[in-house]
């Protein structure tokens, strides 16, 4: 055949000839001027022949899909397939307003491609143990409208980013089940598999995808170079044929010479040396996690939770008693030189969240430490203050009614004596207050005992189980009497925390003690000294 339709640059007009390099190991791999002349021309937007087949190998020794003739589409590093991927899916499935079932929270870089294609986030719950199949489940079963149901799934199941967990065997089972029965397909963006820390690793949604609902993403970013952008999507055929149109459009290919580099070294180790390599770097990176968690127990206990991860290279820490980690995270740990990243990136839908997700895969044991130490500094110090300088809205709130009898714990049970403002008062707060933990001034009766610090418990309190919100005050201060029946002021001059539960009793009374430190110290500042001196809170304001 004699070609004169195509537009391929003459090879005679390319300046390089060959290529080698030498591996950390000191071998030296050649490519081959035949093999380099492929690798600098145009090819086919799937991959290299030669280097798709490797791939596929691959896929069949370590995830033995349960079908055959499935496709797979090389790609400039996995996010590039997966953008093709999710384009291609809205256009089959999806449509502008349609909504997308997404892991919450997630990996950010997937929240940047997928928010510009205007779908709706439907958040699943993440936890310990990874995706939360009972809360997929209940999303799907109460979807009012079965032809507005989220018809796609994306989820980072191993090492998830930013959390570091994986979902188990028996979860990914249910999920898969629960993906048949309402017909949902699964974006497995997986390229934290091979960094898994146990000794096997849990088998993929591609590996028991009978039904041919799952695309598949993998990436060499992370065991072999992230500077190489190469990544793969594997599924049927048909949607790996769309995924294929559309680089045909777009990039053309993924590019040759970064194919050509990585298919010599995988070649000369074969699939047996390639799973070591993978073993290695997952090695590598468990001693790593076990560094952080060294220095994360010895710096950040009492101060903050969090769950070894499993696989990948994150800790996702949450800060305990801090409502919002941004300014935290974004401000005044840049100022200690201390990078990390707030948790509020990684939520679909926007929110305030205690959260942090520290990296440990570049830093060195004693700058690990030295950071952790850093972070822990810096909780202390937004613990010992709640608030801004100057009160901000909704904040000074005033609240009055008569002293109600509460529950009786207080005294009884936690050496706290609190006062309980009135019930209907507790429920109309409901309209300019968050549940949680509060600081202010109060005074009772006619101001025999003065302007106190007070701090102010609103909510249920999981940990007694209240049905119905309550305003627990506790007064700082020894009156030596009861005064129930008599006037309670309060001014609510700011937030400190949100309520939770607790395991017990002791747990609860140092989080109360640590609240009143707090009250204490955030009252001192001079604009909150000045409401002390209004005539509401003094009982002098005429009606």
């Amino acid at each position: 055949m004699i070609s004169l339709g195509g537009g391929n640059p003459n090879p005679g007009t390319f300046p390089y000839r060959s290529m080698t390099f030498t591996l950390q190991t000191g071998e030296v791999i050649e490519v081959s001027e035949a093999d380099m002349q492929k690798a600098l021309q145009y090819s086919p937007t799937n991959g290299l022949p030669d280097f798709v087949a490797w791939l596929k190998s691959l896929q069949i020794t370590e995830h033995k899909p349960p079908y055959e003739n499935f496709e797979l589409c090389v790609g400039n590093g996995s996010q590039d397939v997966l953008t093709k991927a999710c384009e291609t899916a809205f256009e089959m499935l999806i449509a502008e307003g349609d909504y997308l079932l997404i892991e919450s929270p997630a990996y950010v870089g997937s929240l940047a491609f997928l928010k510009p294609l205007s779908c709706q986030f439907v958040e699943v719950a993440t936890d310990a143990e990874g995706l939360n199949p009972d809360v997929l489940e209940n999303v799907l079963a109460t979807w009012p409208d079965a032809s507005t149901r989220p018809k796609v799934l994306y989820t980072v199941p191993i090492g998830g980013n930013p959390t570091g967990t994986s979902t188990t065997l028996e979860r990914k089972k249910r999920i898969y089940e629960i993906a048949k029965r309402y017909d949902i397909i699964i974006l497995e963006d997986d390229p934290y598999y091979y960094l898994q820390f146990g000794a096997t690793r849990t088998a993929s949604y591609f590996s028991m995808d009978v039904d041919r609902r799952v695309l598949r993403f993998d990436s060499l970013s992370k065991i072999l170079s992230a500077g190489v952008r190469i990544g793969w999507v594997t599924g049927p055929a048909p949607l790996i044929e769309r995924i294929v149109l559309h680089g045909q459009t777009t990039n053309l290919h993924p590019s040759g010479v970064s194919q050509i580099l990585v298919y010599s070294l995988l070649k000369r180790w074969d699939i047996g040396g390639f799973i070591s390599h993978a073993d290695s770097v997952a090695r590598f990176y468990a001693t790593k996690r076990d560094v952080f968690l060294e220095s994360a127990n010895r710096h950040l206990t009492g101060l903050a939770k969090w769950t070894p991860p499993d696989a990948g290279m994150f800790f996702w820490i949450e800060l305990l008693r801090i409502a919002d980690s941004s300014d935290l995270i974004k401000t005044k740990a840049m100022e200690k030189k201390v990078l990390l990243v707030p948790g509020f990136e990684f939520f679909p839908n926007p929110r305030k969240t205690p959260y942090v997700r520290a990296s440990f895969s570049t830093a060195t044991p004693q700058e690990i430490d030295e950071a952790v130490s850093r972070l822990a500094e810096l909780v202390k110090e937004a613990r010992a203050v709640a608030g801004e300088e100057v009160p901000k809205a909704p904040f000074p709130i005033r609240l009055n009614g008569v002293v109600s009898k509460g529950f009786g714990r207080g005294s009884r049970e936690l050496g706290i004596p609190t006062a309980n403002l009135p019930e209907d008062v507790a429920q109309s707060m409901g309209n300019v207050l968050e549940t949680g933990i509060y600081y202010g001034w109060a005074s009772v009766g006619a101001n025999q005992d003065g302007v106190n610090p007070m701090v102010m418990s609103y909510g249920w309190n999981p940990y007694y189980k209240n049905e119905k919100r309550s305003a627990e005050v506790h007064i700082m201060h020894d009156f030596g009497r009861d005064f129930y029946g008599e006037e309670l002021r309060v001014i609510v001059a700011g937030y400190i925390r949100p309520e939770q539960n607790y395991s017990c009793l002791d747990d609860l009374i140092t989080d109360i003690n640590l609240d009143i430190q707090v009250a204490h110290k955030s009252l001192s500042r001079p604009a909150y000294q000045e409401l002390k001196s209004s005539a509401f809170i003094l009982g002098t304001e005429k009606p």
